[in-house]
C-alpha cells in the first residue's frame, strides 16, 4: 500500500513539475513573440493558457501543501492553549482539522458540480473545454480532503515534532 501511494505521489509531483515547466516555456514563447514581431509568432493563446495552467497548479498543489502541513498559519492561539492545557490543544487541533476537512469537502463538491456543469462550453481563444479547465478543482480538493482525514486518523492527538533548540531560540 505504501509503495502504491509513493508511486502515485511521485506521478502527481511529476505532473506539477511538467505544468510548471510548461508555464515557463509558454511565457518565454510569449516574450519572444511580443518583442520579435518580425518572426510573426501568434501569441494570443499564451495568456489564456498560462492562466488556466496556473489555476491547475494551485489546485493540484493544494494536496501537496496539505500533506506537508505547509499552510501559512498564525500559531499564537494554539501555542498559548498548548502551554496551559494539553486537552485544550487537542480540542483545538480537532476543531481546526474538522473545519479544514469541511472546507476541502465543500470545495470538492462545488468544484465537481462546476466541472460537470461546464457542458460543451470552450475557452474563447484556446478552445479547451471548460470541463477540463475546471477538473483540477475537485481533484485537488478531493485529494486534500482524503489527506486531511488520514492525518486526523493517524495523529488524533495532534502531536507535533519536538522543537529543536534552534527553533526555540527563534
Amino acid at each position: 500500500m505504501k509503495k502504491t501511494l509513493h508511486i502515485l505521489e511521485t506521478i502527481y509531483r511529476i505532473i506539477l513539475v511538467i505544468l510548471t515547466a510548461l508555464i515557463v516555456i509558454i511565457g518565454i514563447y510569449q516574450v519572444i513573440g511580443r518583442f520579435f514581431v518580425f518572426l510573426h509568432l501568434p501569441t494570443s493563446w499564451t495568456e489564456e493558457s498560462m492562466r488556466y495552467i496556473y489555476v491547475g497548479i494551485i489546485m493540484l498543489g493544494l494536496a501537496t501543501v496539505t500533506r506537508a502541513e505547509a499552510f501559512t498559519t498564525i500559531t499564537v492561539l494554539p501555542d498559548i492553549i498548548n502551554r496551559h492545557s494539553r486537552v485544550g490543544g487537542v480540542i483545538l487541533y480537532w476543531v481546526q482539522s474538522l473545519i479544514q476537512i469541511l472546507c476541502f469537502g465543500l470545495m470538492f463538491w462545488f468544484g465537481l458540480k462546476l466541472a460537470l456543469s461546464a457542458g460543451n462550453r470552450v475557452a474563447a481563444v484556446t478552445r479547451i473545454p471548460f470541463s477540463i479547465i475546471y477538473a483540477p478543482i475537485p481533484v485537488g480538493a478531493g485529494l486534500s480532503t482524503i489527506i486531511s482525514i488520514l492525518k486526523l486518523i493517524q495523529n488524533p492527538r495532534g502531536n507535533t515534532a519536538i522543537a529543536t533548540k534552534e527553533e526555540e531560540e527563534i
